[in-house]
């Protein structure tokens, strides 16, 4: 069951919370994993002489050591670690309930896979007995697979080990998997070692990547190391979407995920389905993110390379054949993509080129540079698209030219209209030449409408291709 969860409260909780002299205190950690629902497992604690790298997370702890507050690193945190639109988690709790409330880095409530809070009910003795999804009027609401409360049962460790879905309704229903309930054993250090499947009638059952069990492996600090996966005859399987039966993973010092192999049910290197190479490895900045992946075949050739700066974007991405040489890649219509970016680290031109290096026209877009431009807030005010020869060239698939952006900071607006090669408005794929995207005060996304070249509104309901 894939249960990784964040929330965050406000400070003013925080201060109820610590109240009657319990004794805040803030804490440093490189990794974070949250599993079985509402289980925080902290890892690789940092010292607070390096708190100043914003690749940590910082948790706040009250005086009986129970979390607040779950900030997530501003960059960084790769690997396993969770992932979620929130920024933080924060943490409120009465007798019989644990609250988990889901924040941005604003400390604007967010949602997360269709809630805004999570309820976890608890019996006598604190263990877990449910999760009820919230909106964000803390009314039951219901996750993408329309789950809005999980049963739980627990082990004689408190554990949870069962969990039963239901909807708004109180029925009982499956998952996107088809599966209506998930079982759980734990091994070392507490860690789910075995997830297993089960129909409405209890028997063991496949999802729809075709496995019914999974096995678990863990290192001394708590990381993944190894996951298979099992028919219900547990029996080695390959899931559907690779063709990988087993996945086996290592990380560096800092629990930092820096390789992971995918084998078949032979335990074999496999290039799985994609394709995809069997071995990845990771390089990372200072800052926790990742600056490049390797991409290696079964003979350990490098066939692919992705670079990326430290701010996360990629800048550099080159395809090799089976002696390592510049290879054109069927599925994309390149060899390399480069991007050179300006004194704030903007991207300004993306190029890309074939196996000899010159300049080559996208065949399904058809262009071969992107051209960015801002203005002096830093913020994208035109893109073009040009040919080999640099010159202006209407985009093959989307149908303009270029793209100009304009910003009303009243109106909480952002306008883009896309034009033709003399700069007319121009309506692309989709059916509309502008595209009017409203947010509210802390500019989060509210609305979009759109129109054609002659100012006409266009019906939402009948768009395609929005980007």
């Amino acid at each position: 069951m894939k249960k990784v969860r964040l929330v965050l409260g406000g400070i003013c909780a925080l201060f109820v919370l610590s109240g009657c002299g319990n004794k805040i205190k803030t804490e440093y950690y490189r990794h974070v994993d949250i599993v079985g629902m509402n289980r925080i497992i902290l890892k690789y604690p940092v010292n607070p002489d390096t708190i100043l790298d914003p690749y940590y997370f910082k948790v706040i702890k009250d005086g009986k050591n129970r979390i607040l507050k779950l900030q997530f690193p501003d960059v960084g945190g790769q690997g396993l670690d969770p992932k979620m639109n929130a920024a933080s988690i924060e943490i409120s709790r009465t007798r019989r309930h644990e609250i988990w409330r889901y924040f941005n880095r604003k400390g604007i409530p967010v949602n997360v896979d269709g809630f805004y809070a999570e309820d976890f009910e608890l019996d006598r003795s604190s263990r877990i007995i449910s999760d009820t999804r919230l909106d964000k009027f803390d009314k039951p609401s219901t996750d993408s697979a329309g789950v809005s409360k999980y049963l739980i049962t627990t082990d004689q460790y408190g554990l949870p080990t069962d969990f039963l879905r239901l909807n708004l309704e109180g029925d009982t229903i499956a998952d996107t998997d088809s599966n209506y309930c998930t079982h759980y054993e734990y091994g070392e250090h507490n860690l789910v070692a075995v997830r297993s499947n089960y129909d409405a009638k209890g028997a063991l059952t496949a999802v729809k990547d075709g496995f019914a069990i999974t096995r678990n492996l863990y290192d001394s600090n708590k990381n993944l190391i190894e996951r298979a996966y099992f028919d219900i005859e547990n029996k080695p399987i390959a899931i559907n979407q690779s063709g990988t039966a087993r996945y086996i993973y290592t990380y560096n010092e800092k629990g930092s995920l820096v390789e992971w192999r995918q084998y078949g049910v032979s335990r074999e290197l496999i290039e799985a389905i994609g394709p995809q190479y069997p071995i990845i490895q990771v390089d990372y900045w200072k800052n926790g993110r990742p600056c490049r992946y390797r991409y290696l075949d079964s003979n350990f050739v490098q066939r692919k390379l992705m670079k990326y700066t430290d701010r996360g974007i990629l800048r550099e991405c080159n395809y090799f054949d089976s002696q390592g040489r510049l290879q054109n890649n069927d599925q994309c219509g390149y060899a390399s993509y480069k991007v050179k970016f300006d004194d704030n680290g903007n991207p300004i031109e993306r190029a890309y080129y074939d196996e000899s290096e010159k300049l080559v026209m996208l065949p399904d877009f058809g262009y071969a540079i992107a051209r960015l431009e801002y203005d002096n807030y830093n913020r994208l005010i035109k893109t073009s698209f040009l040919d080999c020869d640099g010159k202006l060239i209407e985009n093959k698939k989307a149908q303009y030219a270029f793209v100009t952006y304009s910003y009303d900071s009243n109106r909480k607006t952002k306008t883009a209209t896309f034009r033709d090669l003399r700069g007319f408005p121009q309506k692309r794929e989709g059916g509309y030449a502008v595209r009017v995207t409203y947010y509210d005060h802390d500019w989060q996304l509210l609305n979009k409408k759109y129109f054609d070249e002659t100012g006409a509104e266009v019906s939402a309901s009948i768009l395609a291709g929005d980007d």
